[in-house]
């Protein structure tokens, strides 16, 4: 009983499981970090004092029911919401709670995000090839046009799309396909971490197993650390190294990914292990890349 005790205090803490370290090489470190929104006259703390340290090479999952603050937390690493405190630092760079132009850009070729909705975050009006080739514009990536169309038609076979999809509009394309353009758009510009902010949660269920087993392919593949944020434990597990699970803007616990499913510490884990239906695990054999 005092060993599980003395394990709980350290997941509620949020201290790194030494164990399940890829390197020792931190890729971003979160400090103290703070988000809040007004609502009405108070303040919504959607991220309360947080502290996290990601590796390199890992996938960091990030598990909690909506409204507990993880798509925030994801945000406001990205540079999308202000930090209302605290400090984010991308290997041994200090971001501070804001960016400025040169620093953003930086920034943003070493990080990127796919979001939720593949529906609304492709812009209805560029082709396919216009969206995948603005950060590798952005960033001159490419010697010369022909350059840049052989690297998108490379992306677009990467993620599982026959390269002619570079001449369609996203209203043209099925919503997991629109989410691998999501994914190719965010590895245009050699990134070394991603940010998967609930990237499943608008897809079928027969959709869903193939995203995730393409993240997981090229997380390994390219060496990517991984954020994935969701609210479905089960494909968290399935993904990552290590779970931090989430309430109230707050890492509640924090460990590898088989001894937090299976050994839940935090009576809100428990809850929501207990709420996975009982249904055939997600299996390899399932995926389709």
């Amino acid at each position: 009983m005092r060993g599980k005790q003395a394990e709980s205090k350290r997941r509620f803490e949020n201290k790194e499981d030494e164990k399940i370290r890829h390197t020792d090489k931190v890729m971003i470190e979160v400090s103290h970090l703070k988000k809040s929104f007004s609502n009405g006259g108070s303040l919504l703390h959607a991220v309360d004092d947080l502290s996290l340290k990601m590796y390199q090479g890992e996938t960091f999952g990030l598990v909690g029911e909506s409204g507990c603050g993880k798509s925030t937390l994801g945000r406001t690493i990205m540079g999308l919401y202000k930090a209302s405190g605290g400090t984010i630092r991308l290997e041994d760079q200090s971001m501070g709670t804001h960016y400025g132009k040169q620093m953003k850009r930086e920034f943003h070729q070493k990080v990127q995000m796919i979001f939720q909705d593949p529906y609304s975050s492709l812009d209805p009006h560029l082709m396919i090839h216009q969206i995948i080739a603005e950060g590798i514009i952005l960033n001159d990536l490419a010697k010369n046009k022909k350059d840049l169309d052989q690297q998108v038609a490379e992306l677009l076979t990467t993620v599982g799309l026959d390269p002619n999809f570079a001449w369609c509009y996203p209203y043209e394309l099925s919503g997991g396909q629109r989410q691998r353009v999501g994914i190719a758009r965010a590895l245009a510009v050699q990134p070394e971490l991603i940010i998967a902010d609930e990237p499943i949660s608008a897809l079928d269920v027969s959709i869903q197993a193939q995203i995730v087993n393409l993240l997981k392919k090229l997380q390994k593949e390219r060496g990517l650390t991984l954020l994935f944020i969701a609210h479905d434990l089960s494909m968290v597990k399935y993904i990552s190294d290590r779970i931090g699970v989430m309430y109230a803007g707050k890492i509640v616990e924090l460990a590898q990914a088989d001894d937090l499913y299976h050994c839940p510490l935090h009576p809100y884990t428990e809850a929501l292990i207990s709420a996975i239906p009982q249904a055939v695990p997600l299996r390899e054999q399932h995926k389709k890349n």
